[in-house]
């Protein structure tokens, strides 16, 4: 789904093992893409109402030259609450 300048990604079905799922029991997502400055950046965080924050990640790609290939890059990592 298109939201201005991002592209986000909406879940509207899953399933267990190949089983279709009730949306209910589904992990929640919020994830985006966007370009900024030349550079693909996305954000993908992911968690359930059961367990919490599952995993959360961020970066971007920054293209490399004409070959078409592209670096990745990580942001550096903040502290987290959960780690003990």
């Amino acid at each position: 789904m298109s939201e201005g300048d991002k592209l986000k990604l909406i879940l509207r079905r899953w399933s267990i093992l190949g089983l279709p799922s009730p949306m209910w029991l589904c992990p929640r997502s919020t994830s985006f893409e966007t370009v900024e400055d030349g550079k693909f950046r996305f954000h993908v965080e992911i968690s359930h109402p059961l367990t919490g924050l599952i995993v959360r990640y961020r970066g971007w790609l920054k293209p490399v030259g004409s070959q078409g290939s592209s670096e990745i890059v990580s942001p550096p990592v903040l502290p987290s609450s959960r780690q003990p």
